[in-house]
């Protein structure tokens, strides 16, 4: 018997437990998982939370999501879980946050380069509705990191590189409290919406060299307010 999942971090959770179901049930490449409906009353969530949890799999490439036919393995997943590794911490670490850096570094220098070089204009008009949206919602953190992090996605979408894409995807998906947490960290809202708003005219621009040189400062800065951050007094997230 699979036990009812706590609502805590519930789509991450349930992610891992579909693979373990999947596992259990040595399930191959282009078998197909239970009916939506079925999938739904063994895991005791609704249809949202279910689509959530498929949502970050198919990321990984474990499953494929073929509407109006149902859910197929694609790879086998012994051994490989979908967890964030600080699930069960009270709050994240400084260490913790500068290794999401560090991981976020290593693919997104890579991504603005190539999105600099093959960025079409689709996409760099929907960059510019998201600055638009960005700087309505300055005041509201909660949006507002959504929207950055949509920006950081429609970057490495235009990369044209799909695995890097669904890395980046993959890293802001387990880590998004953490993500929230280092904008109040940086506590200046409009200037990041400037580094952003840079990052997008060097790419609209084509400009490879000032586009990856901006994201590398984008991200040191925020390196340091990291490291300038004192985690053992108020919470950031406490002074809204």
């Amino acid at each position: 018997m699979i036990t009812r999942l706590q609502r805590t971090g519930l789509p991450d959770q349930l992610a891992e437990r579909l693979q373990r179901f999947i596992a259990d049930r040595n399930l191959k490449p282009g078998d197909r998982l239970p009916a939506m409906s079925t999938l739904a009353a063994r895991f005791h969530v609704g249809y949202p939370t279910l689509r959530e949890g498929l949502k970050k799999l198919e990321a990984l490439g474990v499953i494929s999501i073929r509407h109006g036919s149902g859910v197929y393995v694609r790879q086998p997943v012994a051994g490989f879980f979908l967890v964030n590794p600080i699930t069960a911490a009270t709050e994240p670490t400084r260490k913790i946050l500068l290794d999401l850096i560090d991981a976020r570094k290593a693919v997104e220098l890579e991504t603005i380069g190539l999105a600099a070089e093959r960025i079409t204009p689709e996409l760099a008009a929907q960059l510019e509705h998201l600055l638009d949206d960005a700087y309505f919602h300055l005041e509201d953190h909660e949006e507002l990191n959504r929207i950055n992090m949509q920006i950081h996605l429609t970057i490495a979408s235009a990369s044209g590189n799909s695995v890097l894409r669904h890395i980046l995807e993959v890293i802001l998906d387990l880590f998004q409290e953490e993500q929230r947490l280092l904008l109040d960290i940086h506590g200046f809202p409009r200037s990041d919406h400037e580094e952003h708003t840079q990052l997008v005219d060097a790419v609209r621009r084509h400009r490879k060299a000032l586009a990856v040189n901006r994201m590398r400062k984008h991200l040191e800065g925020v390196q340091k307010a990291i490291l300038n951050w004192d985690s053992t007094n108020e919470h950031p997230m406490e002074r809204r």
